[in-house]
C-alpha cells in the first residue's frame, strides 16, 4: 500500500530528516517524553515526510529501538512502579516509602 499525504491525498512524498543545529552539530531532531527522561530512556529519532504537492510535513517516530521501562513490584505493599536506571540497587517504594532491593539484569 502506497503512502499518501494526510492533507491532500497525493503520493508525491519525499522522506527526510529535520536537523537540530542548536548544539553546533548536525543531529536529527528527537522526541523524548517526560517519563522517558525520568527513566533514563533514549530519545526517539523523528523522521520527516514532506509532500511535494502541498508542502504538508509529517514527523514519524522511528520506534525500532523503543522499549518500555521495566516495572518492579514492592515486596511490602505489592505496588508496581518503574524506577530510574541509576536507582538500581536499594530503592524507596513510591507508594509505601519502604526500601527494597532491585537486582540488575
Amino acid at each position: 500500500m502506497e503512502r499518501t499525504c494526510l492533507r491532500c491525498g497525493k503520493t508525491n512524498l519525499m522522506l527526510g530528516v529535520i536537523y537540530d543545529y542548536s548544539h553546533r552539530e548536525k543531529a536529527p531532531i528527537t522526541f523524548q517524553s517526560k517519563s522517558e527522561v525520568f527513566y533514563g530512556g533514549k530519545p526517539i529519532v523523528l523522521n520527516a515526510i514532506l509532500c511535494k504537492s502541498c508542502g504538508h510535513t509529517e514527523l514519524v517516530a522511528d520506534l525500532s529501538e523503543v522499549s518500555s521501562p521495566k516495572r518492579y513490584v514492592c515486596p511490602h505493599c505489592k505496588a508496581s512502579y518503574s524506577y530510574k536506571v541509576q536507582d538500581l540497587g536499594v530503592v524507596k517504594c513510591y507508594n509505601c516509602n519502604k526500601e527494597f532491593t532491585i537486582e540488575p539484569e
